[in-house]
């Protein structure tokens, strides 16, 4: 991949009416207390929400950070994150690096709240720890599946986005209370308000989606805010309807109907039946005995051979589980019925389909839990050789990641694995492109604190591929954080 690197600038200066009510400034500045290159001036950022720089973003590379999931400004100058050794760090924008606390695994979530205790998601436990600025870390609340994705409003709650169950909880880092905001997200991943606390947004990975969760009373409300348009040809273009085709993006076996793939249950396979009993239906013309299932809207025979489901009704997702005498784990489909599938099974529909082909021809997977269309890409670098890449597995401008609002209440996601981040003005329309980094691993997003060279104005993006972090020169600068460097 050929990565766009661009001379870092000073940020944009904008000439504002001062009649005009859209225009802005930020009178929160902060003195520089490094050395750097980069210097904040302590003026305040002059802004204009009616009339923004042009997109794409000029944008640089700054290596010789984490390349952690998030990270966040301290008061210090430090960007503060978890190392690949596990130790929670904080590195000045200059590279020098001081360890904070030691013993941190897998995170995916930090925000500050207003006193200055680091909530992080520590994906290993299924926990989110609370650090003071001594290092001393206390668990807040356990039990969670995949927590990935961390704020803090207001009122110092703490959000989470439990990306394997599905919602977006939060947590009382004092009182310990803590409560379900919103349920039935596919992959939540990525948090943020909006400036006056009344929305807060939530990415999916793999559906390409941003929801709004408004405050409504003592209670909240859910509304679909954007959605990541693709070019992808839908392959239905070129199909008569009612023939079986690969559906885009999300993956999985659909149906064509008026030239769009969309997902197919066969629920006629289980009328009058019960959840367990014995079904067929066909899966790419195929016959396939299964066992029937059930959803939000009722029974359907899942495109699945019942000894794959039968080893795993009733368990939970990752449990053991034994197919054709051979261990594997349990795993959610494509159709939502939790299925047996062994690691050797799954490498080898992976690898086996571009055997005889080249890079870039289009492969088909015939992954008995998912079967997809994709292209053979070459993953030598990642020790995998080339393999059928699925573009639901692997992003295609649905694997959103990372997301943050500004001061205008514009709303940026990244997609992780295009290395893309795209901006949504504050009604979810008039999609943008911010910029093309060129990586293939960009996960969270934070502006700067002011302090030691990070620039109020200029939104910092982690770059996983390279231990960096992509500087965007946007000329407006964040909303209002819980904590305040």
């Amino acid at each position: 991949m050929t990565l766009l690197l661009l001379a870092a600038c000073n940020g944009v200066s904008l000439d504002v009416d001062p009649d005009d009510t859209n225009a802005v400034t930020d009178d929160t500045s902060v003195e520089d207390t490094g050395d750097s290159e980069v210097e904040d001036t302590g003026e305040p950022i002059v802004y204009d929400c009616s009339n923004l720089p042009e997109m794409p973003a000029p944008h640089t590379l700054l290596q010789g950070f984490t390349g952690s999931e998030d990270f966040a400004f301290d008061g210090e100058g430090n960007l503060v994150s978890v190392d690949e050794h596990g130790n929670l760090v904080g590195i000045s924008y200059e590279g020098d690096k001081t360890v904070i606390a030691p013993g941190f695994g897998t995170t995916a979530g930090t925000h500050y709240t207003s006193t200055g205790h680091l909530a992080i998601a520590d994906v290993d436990r299924g926990r989110i720890v609370l650090v003071d600025p001594d290092g001393n870390s206390d668990t807040l609340i356990s039990g969670l599946q995949y927590p990935n994705g961390v704020t803090v409003d207001d009122d110092d709650w703490v959000y989470f986005a439990e990306h394997d169950a599905g919602q977006v909880r939060r947590v009382h880092p004092e009182t310990g209370e803590h409560e379900t905001v919103a349920t039935g997200f596919l992959n939540p991943n990525g948090l943020a308000f909006s400036t006056d606390w009344q929305t807060l947004y939530v990415g999916s990975f793999g559906g390409g989606t941003v929801h709004a969760i408004d405050r409504d009373g003592d209670g909240w409300s859910t509304r679909l805010f954007a959605e990541v348009q693709t070019d992808i040809i839908d392959p239905c273009v070129e199909l008569s309807d009612s023939t079986s085709c690969y559906i885009p993006v999300t993956g999985g076996l659909g149906v064509c109907d008026e030239a769009v793939c969309v997902p197919d249950r066969d629920r006629a396979a289980c009328d009058a039946m019960e959840e367990g009993d014995p079904c067929a239906t066909m899966r790419l013309e195929t016959p396939v005995e299964s066992l029937c299932a059930v959803d939000d809207v009722g029974l359907y025979c899942p495109r699945l051979e019942k000894q794959r489901v039968a080893p795993c009704m009733g368990k939970e997702k990752w449990e053991s589980c034994q197919v054709a005498q051979a261990w594997g784990y349990c795993v959610d489909t494509w159709e939502d019925v939790r299925a047996c599938i062994t690691d050797n099974e799954q490498w080898t529909h992976i690898k086996q389909p571009c055997a005889d082909l080249a890079i870039g021809d289009v492969c088909v997977s015939q992954m008995p839990t998912g079967p997809y269309e994709g292209t053979c890409a070459d993953y030598s670098d990642w020790g995998y050789g080339v393999i059928c890449e699925n573009p639901f597995m692997w992003g295609e401008t649905g694997g959103l990641d990372g997301l943050n609002v500004d001061a205008c209440d514009n709303v940026y996601v990244t997609e992780y694995v295009l290395g893309i981040v795209y901006r949504f003005d504050s009604d979810g329309g008039d999609q943008q492109v911010v910029a093309e980094t060129g990586s293939f691993w960009i996960p969270n997003m934070h502006w700067g604190s002011g302090i030691g060279g990070w620039k109020k104005d200029v939104l910092y993006v982690m770059d996983r591929e390279s231990f960096g972090v992509f500087a965007l020169e946007l000329g407006v600068p964040g909303g209002p954080l819980a904590y305040t460097p």
